[in-house]
């Protein structure tokens, strides 16, 4: 009679904090009590962030209250680098300003390399934002993304107009009162949250030098000086 094999040896699981035990007791007794401080104080930090029970600020915040403060500044802007451009390049064909216009918000495409080179911060005053101009292409993160959408959102049927009046060589303070008028028309706006902090502007590392090339603007823009 053969003899019944010997049952399979089972391998007791490890939770995960005892593996994560067994690390840290073959690590050097130097880097040993670098990773026990470390565990500890995640394990005890506090609800809402290591500051406290506040929520953290949310820097470069591009959210829609962020949109509203800036649209009629990116708006004017978008217009002066359209016209600028358009100019420059001498673009007549209503297929290429029209193609102009569809790029002109999108940090990917070379007519809207403008969008990738400003920076948000707040006034003086606390109250609302400004856009600044930097000499560089930065990083698209979420102020540039904000931008972004408060351009499109800006330009939104208001494309054919700005082809036509591009094409006519209409002058800049005509094409901003024409395509602008619906963001830049004088409201109260939504007060903004005391916890907005800017987002640092960091030169991406790919800058485009066509844009900063043909970057005829810069420095602080408030509304009314657009």
């Amino acid at each position: 009679q053969a003899a019944t094999p010997p049952p399979p040896r089972v391998v007791p699981r490890l939770s995960m904090a005892a593996r994560g035990l067994r690390a840290l007791a073959a690590l050097p007794p130097q880097r040993r009590l670098l990773a026990a401080v470390v565990v500890a104080g995640a394990c005890w930090a506090p609800v809402g962030g290591a500051g406290g029970s506040r929520p953290l600020a949310r820097r470069g915040t591009a959210d829609k209250l962020t949109g509203v403060h800036i649209q009629c500044q990116v708006c004017k802007m978008a217009m002066k680098e359209a016209r600028t451009r358009a100019r420059d390049e001498d673009i007549r064909d209503e297929s290429a300003l029209s193609r102009l216009m569809q790029n002109l918000c999108w940090s990917t495409k070379r007519e809207g390399q403008w969008v990738a080179m400003l920076d948000i911060e707040r006034n003086k005053e606390g109250s609302g934002l400004l856009l600044h101009k930097k000499d560089r292409v930065g990083e698209c993160r979420a102020e540039c993304q904000a931008v972004q959408h408060a351009c499109v959102k800006a330009v939104e049927g208001r494309q054919k107009a700005a082809v036509a009046m591009l094409s006519d060589l209409a002058g800049l303070a005509k094409l901003q009162n024409t395509v602008c008028e619906r963001p830049c028309k004088k409201r109260e706006l939504p007060p903004l949250s005391s916890r907005w902090v800017g987002e640092k502007f960091k030169v991406a590392g790919s800058a485009g030098s066509a844009a900063v090339r043909d970057a005829d603007y810069r420095g602080l823009y408030r509304r009314e000086e657009l």
